[in-house]
């Protein structure tokens, strides 16, 4: 995975590098397959705001942070694009490509109309009748 960090309007420092690595560190149990992490510091007067870009399979995720103090600011994004991968991974884990989501719903429309099937729903429908008569 490539990380790109800027640093706009304030020297970047080496301790804000490696806070910065740790928490990418932390996000990788959620990452697939990452291709780009961008990672965009920035300072307007009092105001610390980083601003995380992350490419992963074609999809895109960002998240934003603003506080007074920049490491606030890494935390706060990071948790934004961890929540945001979290979500992703729960609502992608377990499902299949659409080629065999699609077979197992014709699989399983097909054994609807086996014979068996049909045999216990001819029978069913035949106590019902008689019972009605």
């Amino acid at each position: 995975m490539k990380l790109e960090l800027i640093f706009r309007h304030l020297d970047a420092t080496d301790g804000l590098r490696k806070h910065t690595e740790d928490k990418v560190d932390k996000l990788k149990k959620y990452l697939i397959q990452p291709t780009h992490m961008k990672i965009i510091f920035d300072m307007d007067r009092h105001l610390h705001t980083v601003n995380i870009t992350l490419l992963e399979k074609g999809k895109e995720f960002h998240a934003e942070g603003k506080t007074t103090d920049m490491y606030a600011s890494v935390d706060q994004a990071m948790h934004g694009l961890h929540e945001q991968l979290r979500r992703y991974k729960e609502k992608t884990k377990g499902h299949k490509n659409y080629e065999r989501s699609k077979e197992g719903r014709l699989r399983g429309a097909q054994s609807m109309y086996d014979e068996d099937h049909l045999s216990a729903a001819a029978s069913y429908y035949n106590q019902k009748k008689k019972k009605v008569a």
